[in-house]
């Protein structure tokens, strides 16, 4: 079975430069930073909740805050911005 690709934004806050840097290193390895602490991933669902369940061991849940917000192919379509850059269109295979 073929599962579907969809875009995901993930964002954070996190105190501590340490698990920062760590989240930030963890991020760039499968999705595009589009913002200082917002990245885009084209993951599946499976390939999203590994990587969620594996940033979430390196957060503070007294402090620390990641969200990852799952966009269909309608919301995809009408992501809008201001300022430069350009769509995120990596639609790359990751084998883990």
């Amino acid at each position: 079975m073929i599962m579907e690709r969809r875009l995901w934004m993930v964002c954070y806050d996190i105190s501590d430069t340490r698990r920062r840097k760590h989240v930030e290193q963890a991020l760039q390895a499968f999705g595009e930073r589009v913002q200082y602490s917002v990245f885009e991933c084209f993951l599946t669902l499976p390939e999203a909740r590994f990587h969620l369940a594996r940033l979430a061991e390196d957060l503070d849940a007294e402090c620390d805050t990641l969200r990852a917000y799952p966009l269909c192919r309608w919301c995809e379509s009408a992501v809008n911005w201001q300022g430069p850059g350009q769509r995120n269109r990596d639609e790359r295979v990751y084998l883990l």
